[in-house]
């Protein structure tokens, strides 16, 4: 986060290139933009959820037909304990 000396120069130096009549454009400009940035990355996150459930799910069932327990377990565990048994089996 900025402090309020390094927001008074960053408004000093924005009027001073860009003139008070653009000021309003500007700071409407820089509004709209962030606002798509966070909507994009909202819309990244509940892909990669859904994407990361999927793939939980399918590794779940994976574990499970080798006998292996999968309750608390996160994909990482779930995936190296796959990984020890079928290593196991060769």
């Amino acid at each position: 986060m900025i402090g309020s000396g390094e927001f008074g120069v960053i408004a000093l130096l924005a009027l001073l290139f860009f003139g008070p009549e653009k000021l309003p454009d500007l700071a409407r400009s820089l509004g709209r933009a962030v606002a798509e940035y966070r909507r994009a990355a909202e819309e990244l996150d509940k892909d990669l959820a859904g994407e990361l459930s999927l793939y939980k799910k399918e590794f779940t069932e994976i574990a499970e037909n080798l006998g292996i327990s999968t309750e608390n377990k996160s994909i990482a565990q779930i995936l190296d304990e796959i990984k020890e048994k079928t290593e196991r089996g060769k």
